[in-house]
């Protein structure tokens, strides 16, 4: 078992052959709820989006844990599994196996 850590809340676990990438933003600036004078990020470097992707996990819906940017340019047939605001969030960007844990 491996993890890599992608900065910020963003990790990378491989586990058994698999990958799981856990809360990503791996790409473009950060903020809350589209308001920047309320905080704005900024990634010194963009990361490269992992090639193979078994699992998406989202342990929350706010934009540091589920950027909808980096969201956005990963494969909508990915499974993920995330609380039930990051659930409602991929949903609505078009993932396709989406699980919710309560």
């Amino acid at each position: 078992m491996y993890f890599t850590w992608l900065d910020s809340n963003s990790w990378l676990l491989e586990i058994g052959g698999k990958q799981i990438l856990i809360d990503p933003w791996l790409v473009g600036a950060l903020t809350f709820g589209n308001q920047t004078w309320l905080f704005k990020g900024e990634r010194r470097n963009s990361r490269p989006i992992p090639e193979k992707i078994d699992l998406i996990l989202l342990s929350q819906g706010l934009e540091d844990h589920a950027h909808p940017e980096t969201l956005k340019q990963l494969n909508k047939n990915i499974p993920v599994v995330g609380s039930p605001s990051a659930a409602k969030l991929v949903q609505e960007l078009g993932y396709t196996q989406v699980s919710r844990w309560s």
